[in-house]
């Protein structure tokens, strides 16, 4: 795609957009070595771990509708177990790029980034407590619309 730029001396087409120049911007001050080791507390700043992010979005978008489907079934606490990984870790990393672009005092080791990991860690810990001792994360979903049960007299 281009766009025409007309002066009343000079006439040239500019491209709208470099794909290059794009890729190169979002993967700044991403560490693709080898050696280094991804960390979860600074998970902006890993290849690998946005690898993850990417994989948790697909595995959220295919786990969601198996556990609305399989939820009264033995097949649904292993599918919520899965999404109690899937779903603080994708939120996590993702809250990481937010916290980059919009926190000025969030350093990679910083407090800011101690405390998500901490609320992450808490959350996933909650989600799998409430999979696998609880009615699994739909069937509290679903409670919530439910009502409370009524008692036979």
């Amino acid at each position: 795609m281009f766009v025409f730029l007309r002066d009343s001396m000079i006439s040239r087409a500019v491209p709208t957009f470099s794909r290059t120049a794009l890729m190169r911007t979002s993967v700044r001050g991403l560490s693709s070595k080898a050696t280094e080791s991804p960390s979860l507390i600074a998970a902006d700043r890993s290849m690998a771990l946005q690898k993850i992010f990417h994989q948790t979005s697909i595995a959220c978008l295919a786990l969601t509708p198996v556990a609305i489907l399989a939820h009264p079934t033995p097949l649904s606490m292993p599918v919520d177990i899965l999404l109690s990984v899937a779903f603080p870790l994708h939120a996590h990393i993702g809250i990481s790029w937010i916290l980059s672009d919009y926190v000025q005092g969030a350093t990679p080791n910083g407090p800011f980034r101690m405390a998500i990991f901490g609320l992450t860690c808490v959350a996933s810990l909650g989600l799998l407590k409430l999979s696998v001792t609880g009615d699994g994360i739909l069937g509290t979903v679903k409670a919530v619309w439910t009502g409370p049960k009524k008692e036979d007299k």
